[in-house]
């Protein structure tokens, strides 16, 4: 009676495993997509590239969401607040 508990309980944990490393394995796949060569990239976590912090340059190159404005006197980007833009 013994040997039957064992071998049952022994089956259970191989069958729970079994399992857990096919659910992983299945969940991994989805969240990479294959590229020529071989080689991966994660496409779940990556946001499209519109919507990409300080993907906001104006006509000049300036990124405001980063604080930077034209200085059409120095002709260049800066902040306000680190540098000053005479005639502003």
């Amino acid at each position: 009676m013994n040997f039957k508990i064992t071998t049952t309980l022994g089956l259970v944990v191989i069958l729970v495993i079994a399992i857990s490393a096919a659910v992983f394995i299945y969940q991994t796949s989805k969240r990479y997509a294959v590229l020529d060569q071989g080689s991966f990239i994660e496409n779940s976590l990556k946001p499209p590239a519109t919507d990409m912090v300080g993907n906001d340059q104006d006509e000049h190159g300036c990124i405001g969401s980063a604080g930077y404005q034209w200085c059409e006197t120095k002709k260049k980007c800066l902040r306000i607040w680190e540098e000053s833009c005479p005639n502003k």
